[in-house]
């Protein structure tokens, strides 16, 4: 079985016709907390050094999303930052962008007929956002 997935090449990439493209792996807060807050072996170490891998050989991205930002507030500061610092290297400076903005911008770009491009579902440059 085949699924959509969005596929990303960064600005030196697209000058090379034969470079891979990134694939955008969302990693929901579940997935997260256990690749950082690993307590003892478990397969979450291994999937952590698998993503990890995979970003810094471009193979990959893994953007920030409005449900991480909710559920790390709960967390306490050090935990917090340790979660954010892990996904934000991860993003490539991406975002997700929140579900029902997304859900109403597929929908008027179905009615009209309009391109879905990438910015459809993720903000950009989230680099300059203060941490």
């Amino acid at each position: 079985m085949v699924r959509n997935h969005i596929l990303y090449r960064c600005v030196q990439c697209e000058k090379d016709e034969n470079s891979e493209r990134k694939i955008c792996i969302y990693l929901d807060q579940f997935a997260v907390s256990d690749m950082v807050e690993l307590e003892m072996e478990s397969i979450w170490e291994e999937i952590r050094k698998v993503v990890i891998d995979l970003k810094e050989n471009d193979k990959i991205f893994c953007p920030l999303s409005p449900e991480h930002y909710i559920k790390t507030s709960q967390k306490d500061i050090k935990k917090a930052r340790i979660h954010d610092e892990f996904l934000y290297n991860l993003s490539n400076g991406f975002s997700f962008k929140p579900e029902l903005f997304l859900t109403s911008q597929l929908i008027s770009s179905k009615i009209r007929n309009n391109n879905i491009p990438l910015q459809t579902y993720l903000y950009e440059n989230i680099n300059n956002v203060s941490r």
